[in-house]
């Protein structure tokens, strides 16, 4: 019988499983108590179905630490599996095969810092649950150059692709990071002032986030540039496939702007 596991890691919590339609209701009440524990101690919660995805940062720190739950022995508790290797918030988790063997990759993300300004990233890790340990691979990039992307939306294609969307790059996020950093430091109330009517004339004239869509090959460990969204990217939210076709709700189109929007897009085959 396959065994399922939810992977805890650095903020984000993957099941590949549908726990809402699961008819044990003493599975569902253990996933549920432990969606619970680990809500409490994240910034922000999705539960989309499938997958289970929490992401944030513990007490506002990036983490690395890495945990799995096995859901044919609920009763044994979270256990503990090597950490990722860099601490981070605010990069996105799906489970794809390898060619041989699913295994858990977490895309892109971000580290908040002591100074205020943000470490982005633009890696790709996979962990192998056969070898348990993680392995970085190519990072996100059109087929050339590498970029940075934290925040964004992706799903499993086929038996070997990852589609990855939207994101923040984190070129105008490191702006107002360093406004705020700076305001936060400045003494004086009329540059203070000054700074933060700057900071509001950036956020108020804010292209949006990434339009970029790209795909990652799992076999031959390629990324390459698919496209562009005809919209808006959103950013912290999930995105589902269903058949050929794949779901965006919600989310950020720009910083502290929602939408209440559900796009959908078609892969043509």
């Amino acid at each position: 019988m396959r065994r399922v596991y939810l992977f805890f890691v650095t903020g984000l919590l993957f099941a590949n499983i549908v726990f809402a339609q699961t008819a044990d209701s003493l599975m569902r009440k253990h996933i549920q108590d432990s969606l619970n524990d680990i809500k409490a101690h994240a910034t922000e919660y999705y539960s989309p179905v499938p997958p289970v995805v929490t992401p944030g940062e513990s007490n506002g720190l990036p983490v690395s630490s890495s945990f799995k739950l096995d859901l044919d022995n609920c009763q044994a508790g979270w256990k503990s599996i090597p950490a990722l290797p860099i601490a981070m918030s605010h990069a996105v988790a799906v489970t794809q095969s390898t060619g041989h063997y699913p295994c858990l990759y977490v895309i892109g993300g971000r580290s908040a810092t002591a100074s205020g300004i943000s470490d982005l990233h633009k890696n790709t890790f996979c962990y192998d649950p056969g070898q348990q340990k993680w392995q970085r691979l190519a990072d996100i990039s059109d087929g050339k150059v590498a970029t940075n992307m934290s925040a964004a939306t992706a799903v499993a294609e086929n038996s070997n692709h990852i589609i990855l969307m939207g994101g923040d790059k984190g070129d105008i996020f490191h702006k107002i990071e360093r406004y705020n950093a700076a305001i936060s430091k400045s003494a004086n109330e009329k540059e203070k002032q000054a700074l933060s009517a700057e900071k509001l004339q950036l956020l108020t004239h804010h292209p949006g986030f990434s339009r970029d869509v790209y795909l990652y090959n799992t076999s031959t460990d390629k990324w390459q540039k698919l496209g562009e969204l005809p919209f808006y990217g959103q950013v912290t939210t999930t995105a589902m496939i269903w058949g050929n076709d794949i779901f965006i709700p919600g989310g950020e189109i720009m910083p502290g702007t929602r939408t209440a929007a559900i796009v959908r897009g078609v892969i043509n085959k």
